[in-house]
């Protein structure tokens, strides 16, 4: 079975590595393996500005701790272009009720009304 799930969200503006809005950590539905993740970025004003990010993913299960990133439009005046979807294959074990702690930071101290999600595809 393959689902994918909201594993967390950060609306803060750090360039240090922060604790997701959503709280510390996620925990998997089920037992099995992580096969992808993706991290989009959202804008929630025309006068948003995004640009570098990264999420910090760490779990015991994993021999090493999983940064992925991706890379903003610039400030979202009009005409605003959509900023893509950043996916990464992965192939990390899981357990169900076994906290994965989620952490995110962007590249610049200018960013403006930002939101991250990071979602992950999961196969259990």
């Amino acid at each position: 079975m393959l689902y994918v799930d909201l594993m967390a969200t950060y609306t803060g503006t750090s360039a240090t590595f922060a604790t997701a809005t959503t709280g510390g950590s996620y925990s998997p539905q089920v037992d099995g393996r992580l096969r992808k993740l993706t991290l989009i970025a959202v804008a929630t004003a025309a006068t948003s500005l995004i640009e570098g990010y990264e999420a910090l993913l760490k779990s015991s299960k994993w021999p090493a701790d999983v940064t992925i990133g991706g890379t903003g439009a610039g400030i979202r005046t009009a005409p605003a272009f959509p900023i893509a979807p950043d996916h990464y294959e992965v192939d990390l074990p899981v357990r169900e009720n076994s906290n994965i702690t989620i952490e995110f930071r962007h590249h610049t101290g200018t960013v403006v009304t930002p939101v991250l999600h990071l979602y992950g595809t999961f196969e259990g």
